[in-house]
């Protein structure tokens, strides 16, 4: 009895010590929104009618995350340096509270005005120029404060788990996203979106800034299977990342999953895009355009519920960029590289917020060194994920496009 009784104790420290772990590896500015966040909405999620929600709940509560930060954020020194940044001295009250509100306001003409009043009820320069140059100075502060803080944070919580976190410093929206699925299998997916509002404000004894976190609207959102594969066609289109545009579009010749190369791209298999090509998935062109004109399109591409996965075979060195170039030349001409990708819709609460985001991956490339630089490609194996993708739209201009079109073919 008395051993039993060990042996639970000990289980339970371990599996706080397993989520205390995970705790630390977040961010500890991302712990305390995410634990802020969680804790004002706990009721409404414990007493909830939505299934989907429920779900969220019970990770949640596994997860312990209402327990992961109990106090706000701080940024040390913050408030200080916003009001040197306008000359004003933080250690007095009435230059406390003039920082305090110009953090509480985001329309500029109130911005604008607020500075105005700060500056004349010190006897400072309030001329126009002079409140738009402090003005300037208080935001280059404030985004200097923000430089080297991480704004997202994701991990794997089991096979068919996952949450994200993310925070956009600049207008200090929180979400976090938890994905899980209603089958054992994992192939219906469903997301809750908890959302937040990150207001600063200068800390009672001045220095610092603390990070409050508010519910943004009702707090959260959800996302049924169902829904999701309702949302399916709403990724077809124009989408873009950095100079390259992605036409993303239905594959109506449903043609069957290309394979037998005896290529890498099909000796190495590291997303299993053949399983997901045979579970019914919906098979897609993805074609990408470079900003030179020039375009590349994936081999196989797949679109299900919230996942995209697609493979090339690269043959073109433009491709390639972190490999000197004599080894760029070699695997464009004999060696086939292969790039697979593997990418996340992320649904936001309307059309202009959903974006993609993923990774590209390829082979590790092993080379010979010679005294006058790279000598010969000697393998390529072992995947790995290169670099990250995220894929944006305008819908506006797209609607304008269309709209266009649309009036055109009416003349």
């Amino acid at each position: 009895m008395r051993l039993k009784s060990v042996l639970v104790v000990f289980t339970t420290f371990l599996i706080f010590q397993t989520h205390d772990a995970l705790a630390q590896k977040i961010p500890p500015h991302i712990s305390s929104m995410t634990a802020g966040i969680t804790n004002k909405l706990r009721g409404e999620i414990e007493h909830t009618q939505d299934p989907v929600l429920t779900d969220a709940g019970r990770i949640l509560k596994e997860e312990r995350i209402h327990q992961w930060s109990k106090k706000p954020a701080k940024i040390k020194g913050g408030a200080k340096a916003l009001a040197d940044a306008v000359g004003l001295d933080i250690t007095k009250a009435k230059d406390w509270l003039a920082i305090k509100k110009m953090l509480e306001k985001s329309d500029i003409s109130d911005r604008l005005s607020h500075m105005k009043k700060v500056l004349e009820s010190r006897g400072l320069p309030s001329d126009e120029n002079t409140v738009l140059e402090s003005l300037a100075n208080f935001d280059l502060a404030k985004k200097d404060l923000f430089e080297n803080m991480e704004t997202e944070h994701a991990y794997k919580i089991s096979k068919n788990e996952k949450a994200s976190m993310q925070w956009d410093p600049e207008s200090g929206q929180y979400e976090m996203r938890i994905t899980s699925a209603r089958d054992k299998e994992g192939k219906e997916p469903q997301q809750t979106m908890l959302f937040g509002d990150i207001k600063l404000q200068p800390s009672k004894d001045g220095d610092d800034l603390e990070m409050i976190t508010k519910p943004s609207g009702k707090g959260y959102e959800t996302l049924t299977y169902e829904e999701i594969k309702a949302k399916e066609n709403s990724i077809f289109g124009e989408w873009q990342m950095n100079d390259e545009t992605w036409f993303i579009r239905l594959d109506e010749d449903t043609k069957s999953f290309q394979k037998g190369s005896g290529l890498p791209v099909d000796s190495n298999n590291p997303l299993k895009i053949n399983t997901m090509a045979a579970d019914g998935a919906l098979p897609i062109i993805i074609t990408v355009v470079r900003a030179d004109g020039s375009e590349y399109i994936y081999r196989n591409a797949y679109l299900s519920g919230l996942m995209i996965k697609a493979d090339r075979t690269l043959t073109d060195g433009r491709d390639i960029t972190s490999l000197p170039q004599s080894v760029i030349n070699q695997l464009i001409s004999s060696w086939s590289p292969p790039e697979w990708i593997d990418l996340e819709i992320v649904h936001g609460r309307s059309p202009r917020d959903t974006h993609i985001k993923g990774h590209t991956w390829r082979l590790h490339v092993t080379y010979k060194s010679g005294i006058a630089g790279p000598g010969p490609v000697t393998k390529i194996a072992n995947p790995y994920k290169e670099k990250q993708l995220h894929l944006t739209r305008d819908i506006e201009s797209q609607y304008k496009k269309a709209q266009g079109a649309k009036d055109k073919e009416s003349l």
